[in-house]
């Protein structure tokens, strides 16, 4: 899919159902049925557009199920360049059969922006935390099985929220695996505790990690484990996403 126009603000697909909209049959979406796009096929290509979700969860505050999807991607081999992905919570929902490459492009939302168990790299993008108290940006849910899951190589976290009023990620699972790799923090990451619990899942048994970020929300201590220099061998874009076939879109 690729948008026609001069940027991918000018071709938009939308829709504005969340977790807890009512369905035409009188029961609720849910998170996944909540999905502006939903993608399954192997091989899937996006450029140059912008995939949206529009529910208003401040509009809607005594709904319950603010869960709103703009795009469930879950199908393996997946590269996204310069794409928007717009929402509140739960705008980028990574499926377990996608192994995922998403370059210069930008996702924001409000909380578990960026979740789901499949693997994902975004690679020189922009992670826009929108809401004014901050809130988490990841909820990775990888199988213990697997050594991946999401990748956030050279990228930039921003936002307008107060400095240390949001957290890097929470594990949905717990085996969850996120690591920041050479991006640039913003201060609305808490410099003291950048990774919180979620439910039972601890953020100390799930597999979080950093290796030379910066920015004034970056640093260093017992609550921000580091990878190695040696470590780091193993974790690039192209060790992300090899998986048994070699895959490589990185170049």
């Amino acid at each position: 899919m690729q948008g026609l126009g001069t940027g991918p603000s000018e071709v938009v697909i939308v829709e504005n159902h969340s977790a807890g909209t009512t369905r035409p049959d009188g029961g609720t979406y849910g998170t996944v049925g909540s999905a502006t796009m939903t993608v399954a096929g192997s091989g899937f290509t996006a450029t140059n557009l912008t995939i949206a979700n529009d529910f208003d969860e401040a509009a809607n505050a005594s709904q319950p199920g603010h869960q709103a999807v703009a795009l469930h991607l879950n199908a393996d081999r997946s590269v996204l360049r310069d794409v928007r992905l717009l929402g509140d919570q739960d705008t980028f929902l990574v499926g377990g059969n996608a192994r995922s490459y998403v370059r210069n492009s930008y996702v924001e939302g409000t909380v578990d922006f960026i979740f789901g168990d499949g693997v994902a790299v975004m690679h020189s993008s922009q992670i826009h935390e929108k809401r004014a108290t901050g809130g988490p940006i990841t909820a990775a849910r990888t199988p213990a099985s697997r050594q991946y899951g999401f990748l956030f190589y050279r990228c930039n976290l921003t936002s307008s929220a107060a400095a240390g009023s949001s957290s890097l990620g929470r594990p949905w699972g717990p085996d969850a695996q996120v690591l920041y790799r050479e991006s640039t923090l913003g201060a609305h990451i808490d410099t003291g505790q950048p990774w919180t619990n979620m439910s039972s899942n601890t953020w100390q048994n799930a597999r979080f990690r950093e290796y030379r970020n910066n920015g004034p929300g970056s640093g260093s201590g017992g609550n921000r484990p580091q990878l190695t220099d040696a470590q780091a061998a193993d974790y690039t874009p192209q060790r992300y996403l090899a998986g048994t076939d070699g895959w490589n879109p990185v170049g």
